[in-house]
This record gives C-alpha cells, structure tokens and sequence, in this order.
C-alpha cells in the first residue's frame, strides 16, 4: 500500500475518516513473502468507484478537472 501524499495525516496506521486500511511499515512488508507483499497490495486496489471513500473521489476529481484546465485550450462555443 503506498504511503500518502500527506503522510503527516496519517495518524496510529489508519488514514483518517473512511480509509480505515492498515498501512504496512517497510519492515513488516520486508518480513512478508513475495505473495504476502502481492495480496496487500491486490486488497488495497479499489476497482469499482462505488467502493471508493467520497472524499477521494472528489479529491480526485478536482485534481483531474485543474489538469484539463491548465493544459487543454479553451474552445469557442
């Protein structure tokens, strides 16, 4: 599982608000076998936007909507 962006937001393991998922120190992933490390990090993919906490979602979609703004040309109406 990737370590945030923010990682000063990340209080006792556990992201704030709905992403209650463990994060994994680099020892303990170090300890894991291969297969271990995989399914971690197969478990912590989100494939359906359903399942994904709101708050990452329009996090997200911010993110996305300043890019095309910043680097796609306005067009003419």
């Amino acid at each position: 599982m990737a370590v945030p962006r923010n990682a000063a937001a990340v209080r006792g393991g556990e992201y704030p608000g709905v992403m209650t998922r463990k994060v994994w120190s680099a020892a303990e992933l170090e300890a894991m076998d291969p297969a271990e490390v995989d399914a971690i990090f197969e478990e912590g993919i989100i494939w359906d936007p359903a399942d994904a906490p709101p708050e990452l979602l329009a996090r997200t979609r911010e993110r996305i909507l300043r890019r095309i703004e910043e680097t796609e040309p306005t067009q003419p109406s």
